[in-house]
């Protein structure tokens, strides 16, 4: 069985002391980013790449979920159009087939009355 692969990024503080505050709580200095080291897949990457990688993805996302954004509210106005058009060729029919009925109705009952054998 092969040995599982790591895909967890590790990070290293190289200067930063730890201890403990007033209220017992652990408190660290501020952290500077060439404090930070990580390692991963055996890698070294500097702390500032590390947030470029983030900043990056960060706009992708937020360029991804506008334009996904952008995309529901275009369907959602066509979606909206459709439906207006639906309901306007509902009611031709609706009054062609209430005509036609009415109009059928009265020649029926004419022709009854009319027609004497």
């Amino acid at each position: 069985m092969a040995p599982e692969a790591d895909t967890h990024a590790q990070f290293h503080c190289v200067n930063g002391r730890h201890g403990d505050n007033a209220n017992g709580h652990i408190s660290s200095p501020p952290l500077d980013i060439s404090d930070v080291n990580v390692t991963e897949h055996g890698r070294s990457v500097s702390g500032s790449d590390v947030l470029h990688n983030i900043r990056d993805l960060i706009e992708t996302q937020v360029t991804n979920e506008t334009r996904l954004r952008l995309e529901t509210d275009k369907n959602q106005r066509m979606v909206n159009e459709w439906m207006i058009a639906a309901a306007v060729i509902d009611r031709i029919c609706f009054i062609v087939f209430s005509i036609c009925f009415v109009i059928g109705t009265v020649v029926l009952f004419l022709l009854a009355t009319v027609v004497q054998y």
